[in-house]
């Protein structure tokens, strides 16, 4: 499968289900959040409401300590991202291999709620992209790197623009 063929959302989580991930955890911000949460839905992977993005993270993270799958994080653009970063530190620290996924802007032009969250997490995560159809290729490499030893987070920015995962 590659993400012409289906959309990029089917993408990921084809690969994730590949992976034997069985849950996400987050907070939906919209756009991206809720095409992978329903793309996820379809394929049999539950998704956790959780209260917040740091429990998110912290639940995602003793998810991949457990199982030894990727945990999957799932946060909204700007605040919802940056509310993760303790969740994303304990799994940078303890060696867990997560999956942050971030809603982020279509344009870099906008202002509302815009900073660099690639920057934000650089110094916690082992890799870090915005995916986009046209590198979903990308995506194997990132979640391979957050499973090669030591184990540790990656973070993907995906478009909040409705329809664009």
């Amino acid at each position: 499968m590659n993400a012409s063929a289906a959309s990029l959302a089917d993408f990921i989580i084809d690969r994730l289900s590949r992976r034997g991930v069985r849950r996400m955890f987050g907070v939906p911000g919209g756009g991206s959040s809720l095409d992978l949460i329903d793309a996820g839905a379809r394929a049999g992977i539950d998704f956790v409401l959780t209260r917040t993005e740091t429990a998110a993270a912290f639940m995602a993270a003793v998810t991949a300590e457990l199982t030894g799958t990727p945990g999957v994080v799932i946060t909204g653009i700007g605040p919802g991202a940056a509310s993760a970063v303790n969740g994303i530190a304990y799994a940078a620290l303890e060696k867990a291999p997560v999956v942050l996924f971030s809603d982020c802007h279509e344009s870099e032009a906008t202002l509302h709620q815009a900073f660099d969250q690639q920057a934000l997490y650089r110094p916690l995560v082992k890799g870090s992209c915005r995916l986009k159809p046209e590198n979903a290729d990308e995506f194997d490499a990132l979640v391979d790197l957050a499973l090669t030893r030591p184990y540790g987070p990656v973070h993907i920015d995906l478009s909040a623009a409705p329809g664009a995962g």
